[in-house]
């Protein structure tokens, strides 16, 4: 399972592959957030306990072109 970090403080948008994730009654996010994508780790699945909330579509296809950026895919 691929992980990435949320954070509520908005300073990190000086950060490349930052994607901002919005809270919303669909997502189950509590405060509005930002994914960082630069930080992304494997992590096991039984090392995931809660679950705080679901990437919407077009997040996450915000998330996988940041990823693109950074790994250098075109």
């Amino acid at each position: 399972m691929v992980t990435f970090p949320l954070t509520t403080t908005p300073r990190v948008r000086r950060f490349p592959a930052v994607v901002p994730a919005p809270a919303t009654t669909e997502n189950g996010l509590a405060a509005d957030s930002y994914i960082l994508v630069f930080q992304v780790r494997a992590v096991d699945r039984a090392r995931i306990r809660d679950r705080i909330g679901v990437i919407e579509p077009a997040v996450l296809t915000q998330v996988y072109d940041a990823l693109d950026k950074l790994t250098g895919r075109p």
